[in-house]
């Protein structure tokens, strides 16, 4: 059995780590070691051998090796006024009026390099005080709107287990609060991490939703379907959400293959994010009406369980973006187009 905390130890954040494992051209190095001057890179053992290592344009090399156009494109940072409105107390977000986020930790296993918390994430890598996770729980406690917390991060089930049991029962403790989420790419970046007895600790604290994040096919693996396995053997829902980015999963072929292969997991995709144009990640992001064009051509073809809801995320919440399909209404009667692009007309009931 593989000790996740051996490979934790041994993440590759140097240069010269990382070229022991795949292949770069000398431009590479130089254009990495410049990157690491402004961003770090941490990347798990387990994640690193995903890569293809013949192959430069490799989508996992993509998500986690360092790029030059990282520095070399316009780097716009979080609206620092906007996150502060956001963050009633220390290590809770707000932007809806049932949920809210708690963020205990800022370290993870791996940086992505499209990140949207890049700013933080990889920038730190503090955990809450056991003083700040009490009166982010205390706020919670107070606060009989909120339903449903979601624990994200950072990289929550990277946390001491102590922190992390705790956290949980505290919140479990709660009468208004209905529903909790763990926002997680441990299945996919580190699955030795998800084991029986971590499942078997989770699934006391019923109903939690585990909501992960593969992002490519090649994720998926007998490991991390080993780990989607352990988790909803103990009954824990899972969902995903994943990140539309150019150059990487910005296709039809791509996405259809990830959705489908998700639900053989067991996992429901949940969210296609778009990604968010932030701290050296423009060269990922699409125009926003690739997205709703990508599922507009998946639409009918798979499941409606493979299908996602494609949202932009803003600092005013997320905003679905869909394909119209009506194209005309007029007098009780819509025109609409379907999956395969017929137009028909459909005749709405007379009150």
């Amino acid at each position: 059995m593989v000790d996740w905390k051996k490979e934790l130890r041994n993440k590759i954040t140097t240069l010269e780590q990382l070229d022991k494992k795949i292949v770069l051209s000398e431009k590479e190095k130089n254009e990495i070691k410049t990157v690491l001057e402004k961003f770090r890179m941490s990347i798990t053992p387990y994640y690193v051998n995903l890569i293809d290592k013949n192959n430069p344009n490799c989508p996992i090399k993509k998500m986690v090796v360092p790029s030059i156009e990282e520095l070399t494109e316009p780097i716009f940072k979080p609206n620092l006024v906007e996150e502060k409105k956001a963050e009633p107390v220390k290590g809770v977000r707000r932007r809806y009026p049932d949920r809210a986020l708690i963020i205990p930790s800022y370290f993870c296993p791996n940086y992505c390099r499209f990140c949207f918390r890049k700013f933080w994430v990889g920038g730190v890598e503090e955990n809450l005080t056991q003083e700040e996770i009490d009166n982010a729980i205390r706020f919670i406690k107070n606060d009989t709107s909120l339903r449903e917390i979601i624990i994200t991060g950072g990289e929550p089930l990277a946390l001491n287990e102590k922190i992390l049991e705790y956290i949980l029962s505290e919140l479990r403790k709660i009468s208004h609060i209905e529903i909790i989420r763990i926002g997680t790419r441990i299945p996919v970046v580190l699955p030795s991490r998800i084991t029986k007895k971590l499942a078997r600790k989770l699934s006391k604290y019923s109903p939690l939703y585990i909501i992960t994040h593969f992002n490519h096919p090649k994720e998926i693996t007998k490991e991390s379907k080993k780990a989607c396995d352990i988790l909803a053997d103990k009954g824990l829902p899972l969902l995903n959400q994943t990140v539309l980015l150019k150059g990487v999963n910005s296709t039809v072929d791509v996405l259809k293959e990830l959705f489908l292969k998700l639900l053989m997991l067991r996992v429901k995709p949940y969210y296609l994010l778009h990604c968010i144009d932030t701290m050296g990640s423009h060269h990922f992001v699409t125009k926003v009406a690739l997205g709703a064009e990508l599922l507009r051509k998946l639409q009918g073809y798979i499941s409606g369980l493979a299908l996602p809801m494609y949202v932009v995320p803003t600092y005013h919440g997320k905003i679905p973006i869909t394909h119209n399909y009506i194209l005309k209404y007029d007098n009780g009667v819509y025109t609409f187009e379907n999956y395969k692009g017929d137009v028909f007309e459909f005749v709405e009931p007379k009150e």
